[in-house]
């Protein structure tokens, strides 16, 4: 039987590569453990609107989601990260209405927007904790310098990345590079390319 870990949202940061991507950080509640995870603009625009209590002018595709499932008296009531394959990850959320629970698949970075939004909690399978989460060595909840404050250094994260890249199979490279083109994250494409070609 699977067991679940309760994480909280702590920031969005940029990728620093070319495109529009950005990096989620997800931290569990109770330990020092953070989980990275690479999202788009989209996401990241309802994501950080939120922790900062602002209003969008319009509903975000997120908050279009919200107000549907309110007009049809569910409620999102938890969210869960349910495994990580190939470099994605798997989610799920739960809407209710009281007697009956409706579990939808869905996107990572979607299914955090929507738990942020709808003030839901959001947990992640334990074995999937273990597997992708670090302890940033300058992650710190105490007032720090500028510098310090930096949940992750740009260095610390690209050794994660790399080291990520080094135990994934050959086939699990050639999917993660399919989707690193498509999602325009050129940085990890090329990541990815140099290990495939240090293996042959």
């Amino acid at each position: 039987m699977s067991t679940y870990i309760e994480l909280e949202i702590v920031d969005v940061q940029n990728s620093q590569t070319p495109n529009d991507a950005y990096v989620l950080i997800l931290k569990e509640k109770m330990g020092e453990r953070v989980i990275p995870i690479i999202i788009g603009l989209s996401e990241a625009k309802t994501i950080v609107l939120v922790l900062n209590k602002i209003s969008s002018r319009r509903p975000t595709t997120h908050e279009l989601f919200k107000n549907l499932v309110d007009a049809l008296d569910y409620k999102v009531s938890k969210v869960q990260i349910e495994k990580f394959e190939e470099g994605i990850y798997y989610s799920n959320v739960f809407l209710t209405n009281g007697t009956e629970t409706k579990v939808l698949d869905a996107r990572t970075s979607d299914a955090v927007a929507i738990a942020l939004l709808s003030q839901a909690s959001l947990f992640i399978e334990t074995s999937v904790l273990e597997e992708v989460s670090i302890i940033p060595s300058h992650y710190t909840t105490n007032e720090s310098s500028d510098d310090d404050d930096e949940l992750m250094e740009n260095e610390e994260y690209d050794l994660f990345i790399d080291h990520k890249i080094k135990e994934m199979t050959d086939e699990e490279l050639e999917t993660l590079l399919q989707g690193a083109i498509e999602s325009e994250d050129f940085e990890l494409a090329s990541k990815i390319h140099d290990e495939m070609e240090r293996r042959k």
